[in-house]
Order: C-alpha cells, then structure tokens, then sequence
C-alpha cells in the first residue's frame, strides 16, 4: 500500500509541475525531436543549419520560461494582465537572440551562448524569490537537492534502459543501432528529468521556516569544505610572501586558481549563512575569510594586469578580470552589509555574466579594441602605419614579428573581429606582402628546439611530368600504400619514408634529411616559418625507382641533438622503372 501511495504521489507531482510549467515541458519536447532530427539529418548529409539555430534558442527558452513563470508565481500575482506579456516579452527576446546572435557560428556566437545560457540558469534560483527574501539560502539547497535527486534517478533509468538494449541485441542479434542509446538519454533528459525537476521545485508559499540542514550537509561544509579553504589560504599567503621576497609575479595559472577559490569561498559563505548565529565556525569563517581575501584578490589582479599589460586583452583574460571583480564585490557586499541580503549574489553573477557577452563592454568589443591598439603601438615604434595601411618593413626586430603574427592570428580565429591596418580578407598567408615579413607561429612553443614549416602550396601548379603514381599522406597515419608493384610505408621510429618491391626495399627517404635543408631555407632564422614549394621538393632516384616529395607541412623537435619529427604532410609521386 505504501508503494501504490508513492506512485500515486510521484504521479500527483508530475501533474503539478505540468500545471506549473506548461511552456516550459513542451519547450522541452520540442528540443528532443529537434535534436533527434538533428542527428538524423546529419547523418544523411542534410544542412542543418537553421534547425541548429532552432535548437540553440529552444534551449535556451527552457530556463527563461521557468524563470518567467516564476515571476508570474510571485512579482506579477497580483498583476494577471501582465501574465501573458511576460510570456510574449520572453518570446521576443528568443527571437531577436536568434536573428541577432546565432548566424555565425564561430567561437564569439559559442562563448555569448554559453554565457546568456549560465545567466538564464542563475535566473531559476533568484525569479521567484525577488520579493521573498526570508530563508533564501533554505530555498537554493531545495532546488539543488531537486536537481540532484533528480540526475540520480535519470541516470537510473538511463542505464536500466541502456541495459535492456545491449542485451536484446546480446541475446537475440537485434542489431539495435547505436544511435538509441543517445535517443534514450535525450529522452530520459527532456521527458523524465525535465518533469521530475519540475515537479520538485519549491512553490512561492513555501516559507522554509522549519527546515533545518541535515547534518551531513553541516559537516561537509563546516568540517571538511571551511577547513581545506583554511589551508589553501595558508598556501596562498604563504606565496603572497614569496612574491614579496623575490619580486618575481605568478603566471596565469595562479591568477585562476585564485579566482576559482575565490567565487567557490563565496558560494561557502553563501550557503552557511542561516547557521551563523548558532555555530562559532560558520560565524569565524563568515566574519574573516573576506578580509583575508582581500590581498590574494590583489595579487590576482596585479598579476594578470601585468600579463594584460605586455599582451593584451584576450577573451579568457576578460573573463578573469570581470569575475575577479564579482568575486570582489562579493566579500566586500559580506564586509560592509552585515545582515545579508544574500539574493544579490545570483542577481549580481547573472548581470556579469550579461555585461561579459553584450555591449561595448563585453568580452569581444574590449579584446579586440586591446589588440589593435596593441598592433597599433607596434607599428608606430616601427614607423609601419603611412595613411591608415600597413608599411611593410622586413627589419624589425623577431620580437615584434612575433607579436604581429600573434595579433594576426588572433583576429583570424575570429571572423567577426577588425583588424585595423590590413587590408579586407587579410589573413595570415597575407603577412609577406602586408607586413614585410612571412608569419612567424611561435605562440605556445618557447623553446628554440621547436620547428614549424608551411609550404604555401594553394594555387601552385606541380610538375608531375614522367611520375606514373600520386600519393597525398601524413606521417601520423603509417598506412602502408600499394602503388602497383611497389609499397610505401612511412617508419616514424626512423622518420623514413620507406618503398618496397617484389625484390625487396627499393629506396629510403630520410625526412630528418629533408628538415635540415627546409631549415636552411626557412624564411625565417628560428627555423620556423614559410618555406617555397621549390626549397620543399626533394627527389630520390637509383636505378628502380623515381620519387618526388613535396611537403606542404612539417613540425617537430630537437632533443639531445636529435630530430624528432612530430608530424608531416607531404604528396609522393613515384615512377619504378
């Protein structure tokens, strides 16, 4: 009896959060079949470009129509002829995010997504409670728990599902495709999970009054989370001093280990709020800790000003910087506001997040502006800029082309990006006759040991005259090739190309022998850069075989004075006599 109760329950609540979030479950039924279609079409080769754009803004209706019936539950109770605006507002807002935002799809529309996404679910935990502020903190665990509780009997469901399946086809030789194994955890996420989620979360006349933290969660975060945050602040200060000592400033990765313990400390001091006035460690930690944050903030902040300083504003810098600044705000709001309003936390999160994709101050407008008037600042100490366009100058020094390669393939990788200075369609193969001097890929590879060719082989017409076979390969994929009577097969033990006959082996080509003539012709001194497709021909011959190698890439290093060969792309051409 006790079970039929629970199924009835479960049933009841179901209904309920249908009831509550129509919009919001049908939303979600139509994300599933798009992305069923989605993956249909693509199979069959089909354009789905529009329909992922469709889907991209059908997600992001979900958290947006929880968070709009939310409202209606609280801010526009009173106000029923505002009911149905909001829902229509919400509409038009999806609209505009589609035509406006979603057409390029490129890291830019990625990252605004993701963000506008994050700030919408921030939004779920702050919407209903605008104008109940009593036991907010109550009112977040209980929509985490619904999640949680919520993820553990999906993936319950999934895996018995997935279960039944892989035995079917055990057993009885279905051949089930694959693909169902996806359709089924969509499903069980946009059917199952969205409902069940729903149905759990707390109703507006739910005050919390006489809910109390159980006692496994007050020892995860008095005991065990509050202590090891202790020690790492020990660790930092401890190297705040160092710092001092040496004068030696940490690299980007302190900066965001900083941040992330930073956003994490607060999200503590967030949560231990209700149990202040009845334990000495959450009151010890919520009193000092964000006064002991407060210098390790400063040093994350120097230390990515300095960064920022000698390269720039780059988007993952931005991103530091404006959450550092939350992160900030928030333990000086925990400093000077000694009874918490702690609502402001989501709602300040949600507007950094929005600030860091829209406008003129969102990540994109502030990097690009950063590394043109970076680019700028070069040009002009090498006299390069007459009438607003490049002057190409050969002879400045291999810092600052390497700074300008870096600048150019920064605004390349961004085709919603200006780069000022270059003409229109710029990109970096342009960089000889813009600049003066071929592109220099030295980013990310500071020891001299590291080499990098390119062959600028589009466009090139090659002589192919008395070869009887073309093979286009890559050293990464040793794929032993049959030309007629004869083998190939790439040794990248011994970086040798190496051809074999019915006789046995015909011809050897040493690659390490061809990277030290394409560094001699490398176009620049680093041993890195444009080499012509004339300096990136080789030929072999005896008196069985004739071989042509072209590369059109090379990279590598050398170690205790060997070659090591990473990878190569290369066309073989081969006549056997």
């Amino acid at each position: 009896m006790k079970m039929v109760e629970n199924v009835k329950k479960s049933m009841k609540d179901l209904r309920t959060g249908f009831e509550r979030y129509p919009v919001t479950l049908l939303a979600s039924v139509v994300l599933l079949v798009i992305l069923i279609s989605l993956n249909e079409m693509d199979m069959k080769d089909i354009d789905t470009e529009i329909l992922g754009r469709i889907a991209m803004v059908v997600g992001l209706s979900l958290p947006l129509s929880i968070s709009v019936a939310h409202l209606n539950e609280g801010l526009l109770a009173r106000k029923p002829q505002f009911k149905a605006l909001a829902f229509a507002f919400a509409a038009v807002l999806l609209v505009a995010y589609y035509f406006l935002f979603t057409e390029d799809q490129d890291m830019v529309t990625g990252m605004r997504y993701a963000a506008t996404l994050v700030s919408l679910i921030i939004g779920v935990f702050f919407t209903q409670r605008l104008n109940i502020r009593l036991n907010y903190e109550t009112y977040v665990t209980k929509v985490f728990y619904a999640f949680f509780l919520t993820a553990l009997y999906s993936g319950v469901l999934y895996f018995g599902i997935s279960a039944i399946i892989f035995t079917i086809n055990s057993l009885f030789d279905a051949e089930i495709p694959d693909k169902y194994y996806m359709y089924s955890f969509l499903t069980v996420v946009f059917v199952f999970a969205a409902s069940m989620f729903l149905s759990k979360l707390p109703r507006i006349e739910e005050t919390f009054e006489d809910h109390k933290y159980t006692k496994a969660l007050k020892v995860l975060l008095l005991y065990i989370v509050i202590p090891l945050i202790t020690i790492y602040t020990g660790i930092l200060y401890v190297y705040f001093i160092k710092i001092i000592v040496t004068g030696v400033w940490p690299r980007g990765l302190v900066s965001n280990l900083v941040l992330w313990y930073s956003v994490l400390s607060a999200g503590v001091i967030f949560f231990i709020s209700p149990l202040v006035s009845e334990n000495v460690v959450a009151k010890a930690f919520r009193n000092f800790f964000p006064i002991a944050d407060l210098p390790i903030l400063a040093m994350m902040f120097v230390s990515m000003g300095l960064r920022i300083d000698q390269y720039g504003f780059t988007e993952n810098r931005y991103l530091v910087v404006i959450l550092g600044i939350w992160a900030l705000v928030a333990m000086v709001w925990f400093i000077a506001i000694r009874k918490l309003n702690n609502i402001f936390l989501p709602i300040s999160l949600t507007l950094t997040a929005l600030i860091a994709v829209f406008g003129p101050l969102s990540a994109f407008k502030v990097s690009e502006m950063s590394q043109n008037d970076r680019l700028e600042s070069i040009l002009e100490r090498n006299s390069m800029v007459q009438a607003g366009a490049v002057v190409p100058n050969a002879s400045i020094p291999d810092a600052d082309k390497r700074e300008i390669s870096a600048i150019a393939s920064f605004f390349e990788s961004r085709e919603t990006y200006d780069m000022e200075y270059v003409p229109e369609g710029f990109n970096t193969m342009d960089m000889k006759v813009v600049f003066g001097f071929p592109y220099d890929d030295n980013r990310g590879y500071p020891d001299d040991n590291y080499f990098y060719f390119f062959v600028p082989i589009e466009n090139q017409v090659l002589d192919i005259k008395g070869y009887e076979h073309f093979v286009k390969a890559v050293t990464y994929q040793t794929n032993e090739y049959s030309l007629g009577t004869v083998s190939m097969k790439y040794d990248s033990a011994n970086s040798e190309l190496i051809f074999t006959g019915s006789s046995g082996e015909l011809l050897k080509a040493d690659f390490k022998a061809y990277y030290q003539k394409m560094w001699d012709a490398s176009s620049t001194s680093a041993g890195k850069g444009e080499v012509s497709v004339k300096d990136a021909t080789f030929t072999e011959e005896n008196e069985k075989i004739s071989v042509k190698i072209i590369f059109e890439s090379m990279n590598g290093n050398l170690e205790d004075g060997k070659i090591r060969i990473d990878n190569a792309a290369y066309f073989v051409l081969v006549q056997v006599k």
